[in-house]
């Protein structure tokens, strides 16, 4: 019977190590970047169309969650390369995952980096959506890529900067704006 009761005193500290771990990682994403809320397929679907997304092109999503919106600009848009980074490592990890799985993990990358810390590589359409404090952490990063760099952030806008575009999506707004017009 002990050892029955080690054993099962084992599992209950590995489960508590585990869960501990997940919540800490949500934990400090939420303080320090934004809440995981998914971003629906038909969102990402609608987001790319409305960024005139053309197949060949390069996506990079800054707060990317678990990829969502860089297998469906891979899998449906025919994305040459998709960038995604986030602070929370498990989700990074679950993306990777989720690439792999679907076969695409040649064309996508996932990187745990802060915002402020994203060295982004050269991309024709950028993904946001963050909480507006972040907006302007972003754009520090967002000012590097060239010009014509389209970028499509949903929910929030950028302070003091006038979107080219808005657009409607279910319980959603999205705002474009190219890369020049954060300058």
């Amino acid at each position: 019977m002990n050892s029955v009761l080690l054993v099962l005193l084992g599992a209950l500290l590995i489960v508590l190590i585990v869960a501990s771990y997940v919540i800490a990682s949500f934990g400090f994403t939420a303080i320090f970047g934004a809440p995981f809320v998914r971003t629906p397929k038909g969102h990402v679907r609608q987001m790319l169309k409305f960024a005139s997304f053309k197949e060949g092109e390069t996506i990079m999503d800054l707060g990317c969650g678990d990829g969502q919106s860089l297998l469906v600009a891979a899998e449906e848009f025919g994305a040459k390369n998709a960038y995604g980074y986030d602070i929370n490592p498990l989700l990074i990890l679950f993306g990777r995952w989720k690439a792999r799985r679907a076969g695409l993990s040649d064309r996508i990358v996932f990187q745990r980096k802060n915002i402020s810390s994203v060295e982004a590589p050269q991309v024709d359409v950028v993904f946001l959506y963050l909480l507006p404090r972040l907006m302007s952490v972003a754009k520090r990063t967002l000012v590097l890529l060239k010009p014509e760099t389209r970028i499509v952030s949903r929910g929030f806008e950028f302070p003091d900067v006038q979107p080219r575009e808005v657009g409607e999506g279910h319980r959603s707004q999205y705002y474009l704006y190219h890369v020049e017009d954060l300058v």
